[in-house]
């Protein structure tokens, strides 16, 4: 993480967590490392959550190395668990 907030609301509890990372995924022949701005939403119950991802793809080792891309993604997750999608358009 290279920032993070948090949102606390009197009556709810978390709200928001915003963060911004240097991710790095491994993938089949190679990583990709991305810049991402991570929005996490959280419902009054604490229980179910929403994720946004805004970023982009800086670059990448192996088949990826030079890649650059923007990057969306996001979903809803329960309990600490979740299965975001991640998209990315190469430029």
């Amino acid at each position: 993480m290279l920032t993070i907030s948090k949102l606390d609301v009197p009556g709810w509890g978390v709200r928001r967590i915003v963060q911004t990372a240097r991710e790095v995924d491994s993938l089949p022949n190679g990583k990709i490392v991305s810049l991402e701005r991570q929005t996490f939403w959280y419902a009054r119950d604490q229980h179910q959550t929403r994720a946004v991802f805004r970023g982009r793809v800086v670059t990448g080792t192996g088949h990826y190395r030079g890649a650059h891309a923007a990057l969306t993604g996001g979903g809803p997750g329960r309990d600490g668990k979740a299965a975001w999608l991640v998209t990315l358009r190469l430029s």
